[in-house]
């Protein structure tokens, strides 16, 4: 629902006159509902909303993405009321946590917690009346209330000189779904110094049996810049690696998206454009 479609409805949008209803139910809901919807003469027990964070953590519209941008191990989902005067501040009536993988995407966890959200959601509904009883409000201690704001679409592009492996990694787990994680690096199908998107399509740490591969590489990449990095090619493993000069790591890639040739393994990709080279340096 776009901005505008959403104040049209609300300007026409009235609850049923007849009488109160019990219980209003919001889940993943990015528009603040309006006053005039959650006082008691309009719902007679509560307004409740599912979150995808142990509130006051990550209080906003990206919850998910942040939760994995930052690595953290840990994250869940508060059933709140909703309050009248500001977003995702209202008393917590249950809240559960979980894990989070360390190889888990956006995808993968936007799935778990929202199952487990429609399952608190219908617990809390089930004895809204005694849950109410033991509501909490939010603990704003010092350090404990962040906020997740909106993912720009800039966060895609790596910045070789500030972003780690870990960072970078985080980063394709966060966003690899929507935004992509990316860089540019010359054409090298043209004549002309143009420069093209490379797009990482899944990324993936080094194992131990890349150590003496990549052992050499450090060796052979010491000199490069700061600000830029350097792609090569392990044949015996179909992956490509690149430099993360801010923590002196690497990275790997099983498939990416260049220019129009939509997603290539590894092997096809260097094969078609590495031309007799070893490498390619990446902006």
């Amino acid at each position: 629902m776009r901005v505008s479609d959403f104040q049209d409805a609300k300007r026409k949008f009235n609850m049923p006159e007849s009488e109160p209803i019990d219980v209003l139910a919001v889940v993943s809901f990015r528009y603040f509902i309006p006053s005039k919807f959650l006082v008691k003469d309009e719902i007679k027990l509560a307004a409740v909303n599912a979150h995808p964070s142990l509130l006051p953590q990550y209080r906003g519209c990206a919850p998910i993405h942040h939760t994995l941008l930052n690595g953290d191990e840990k994250t869940g989902v508060s059933v709140i009321e909703l309050s009248p005067s500001k977003m995702d501040i209202g008393s917590i009536i249950y809240q559960e946590e979980i894990d989070v993988g360390p190889e888990e995407v956006y995808s993968q966890l936007y799935t778990r917690l929202a199952a487990l959200g429609g399952d608190m959601i219908l617990k809390t509904i089930k004895n809204l009346p005694d849950n109410l009883l033991n509501k909490r409000d939010q603990v704003e201690s010092s350090g404990s209330i962040s906020y997740a704001t909106k993912i720009k679409k800039d966060i895609s592009k790596i910045d070789w000189s500030k972003d780690t492996s870990t960072q970078i990694y985080n980063r394709w787990r966060a966003i690899g779904d929507s935004y992509r994680v990316l860089c540019v690096t010359q054409d090298p199908f043209s004549q002309q110094p143009e420069t093209v998107r490379l797009v990482f399509r899944n990324l993936q740490h080094p194992s131990k049996n890349n150590i003496d591969f990549l052992t050499k590489a450090d060796h052979d990449w010491s000199h490069i810049p700061k600000h830029l990095s350097v792609l090569i090619h392990d044949k015996s493993t179909k992956t490509v690696y690149f430099k993360c000069n801010a923590d002196s790591s690497w990275l790997g890639c099983k498939q990416l998206h260049f220019q129009c040739k939509g997603n290539v393994d590894a092997n096809t990709f260097a094969a078609s454009t590495f031309d007799k080279k070893d490498h390619i340096i990446l902006e």
